[in-house]
């Protein structure tokens, strides 16, 4: 499993998020993780709202050959 990122870091990119564009993302307050549109964490990267994300990992399969 990914390792959390902190958002002072780095934000998500496209890149980051799995097959729904979500990546996990931590809320301190509620001490838990919740899957976010990679492209919302920005708007709630504050200390008491999101701190940290991380890839989920859920990432669409290579198709058959």
């Amino acid at each position: 499993m990914s390792e959390w990122i902190s958002v002072w870091d780095k934000l998500p990119t496209e890149a980051d998020s799995d097959i729904d564009y979500r990546v996990w993302v931590y809320n301190p307050l509620r001490e838990k993780a919740v899957r976010m549109s990679w492209d919302a964490v920005s708007k709630f990267v504050e200390p008491e709202r999101i701190t940290h994300w991380m890839p989920t990992g859920l990432k669409l399969p290579e198709p058959p050959k």
